[in-house]
């Protein structure tokens, strides 16, 4: 499975953290991010209502077009929340990948949240959202 860009750059960082061979590098599984897409973070954190997020959806079926893009055209979500909501799939992202080493016993829980923390001060790369 192709990583984002952060993503791919996290676990360079653990590889590089931990001296991971090739093998040892953690993958995301098929059904990795289950429950983090978009849609479903605005339902968990109150963003949006299900109607909303019928409406939205269905927007996208018959049009094309970002989630995020559409969520802001028609007025449920801001460019800043979309930003945040991207962040939070990202650090979802690499919670998993971290969660994997800790049960692979490569790292113990503490240290699981030690990278996960150092992770955050990569140098950045651009994945905003703007319109």
């Amino acid at each position: 499975m192709a990583l984002p860009g952060k993503t791919e750059q996290y676990v360079d960082f653990l590889t590089e953290q931990l001296d991971l061979k090739v093998h040892e590098r953690p993958e995301l599984g098929h059904w990795s991010g289950l429950g983090t897409a978009i849609g479903a973070l605005c339902l968990r954190f109150g963003i949006m209502d299900v109607d909303q997020l019928d409406h939205l959806l269905e927007t996208q079926e018959n049009e094309g077009g970002l989630f995020g893009e559409i969520g802001i055209r028609l007025g449920y979500l801001s460019e800043e929340i979309v930003n945040q909501l991207l962040e939070i799939q990202e650090l979802n992202r690499r919670m998993e990948l971290t969660e994997m080493l800790y049960l692979q016993g490569t790292v113990n829980l503490k240290e699981s949240l030690s990278y996960l923390s150092d992770g955050l001060d990569l140098p950045q790369v651009e994945n905003t959202y703007s319109i």
